[in-house]
């Protein structure tokens, strides 16, 4: 009997905020993620939930997934993940594009991404987030 993979995260990766939005945009809620038990550092299971359609705003912080249009963002005290849900006109324009330049349309217009400050290297970021 095959059973479905539960998608884990480690409680310090469920949000890693990474970039913020500059503007609005329309977006489908894909799920949410639930810890898998009582304390603070356990892991968190992925959770699909019903189609939802949400408006985000300008300014909150996000973590943009490794692909696509999707990002995390908390709400109503959970990590909802969501895919952005161009508008008609920006679906017409980009009907046909490759996966990559709708990923990249999507960061240009929307999103902020928030690296490692001037002067400081990826090794020392990485172990600065690390060490909070």
């Amino acid at each position: 009997m095959l059973t479905a993979m539960v998608e884990r995260v480690d409680a310090r990766d469920v949000m890693d905020a990474n970039a913020h939005t500059t503007r609005g945009f329309r977006a489908n809620v894909l799920g949410h993620f639930r810890r898998t038990g009582p304390n603070s550092w356990d892991d968190y299971a992925w959770v699909a939930d019903l189609a939802e359609s949400i408006e985000v705003t300008a300014g909150i912080p996000v973590q943009l997934e490794r692909r696509g249009v999707e990002v995390r963002l908390r709400r109503r005290g959970k990590v909802f993940r969501v895919r952005w849900d161009p508008e008609p006109e920006t679906a017409d324009l980009l009907r046909g594009a490759q996966p990559e330049a709708i990923r990249a349309y999507f960061i240009e217009h929307f999103l902020e991404i928030q690296g490692a400050p001037p002067g400081i290297g990826t090794a020392a970021f990485v172990a600065q987030k690390l060490t909070r």
